[in-house]
């Protein structure tokens, strides 16, 4: 989660690096997604799930509102955006 919470400061700093990276990023995303959502039903991990759940969306927020990505929008991301 700390690693979230670093590329959600990068973002805001330097923006137009992780734009450039924006593909790989989101790829990563869909995975740590889909892996956690699993982890939701079992009782002894749901909770670190949901923080991280939590952290992944508070990037893609970010990401969101990056004035750089809504000028030139990144398919994958608008599909991981939309699924």
């Amino acid at each position: 989660m700390l690693t979230l919470h670093i590329l959600a400061k990068l973002t805001q700093k330097a923006n137009v690096i992780v734009i450039s990276r924006i593909e790989n990023i989101v790829a990563a995303f869909e995975k740590l997604f889909q892996s956690n959502l699993k982890l939701i039903s079992q009782k002894q991990s749901q909770e670190r799930a949901m923080n991280i759940i939590r952290a992944v969306l508070r990037v893609v927020y970010t990401f969101q509102t990056s004035a750089e990505l809504q000028e030139t929008p990144v398919p994958r991301f608008s599909d991981f955006l939309k699924n």
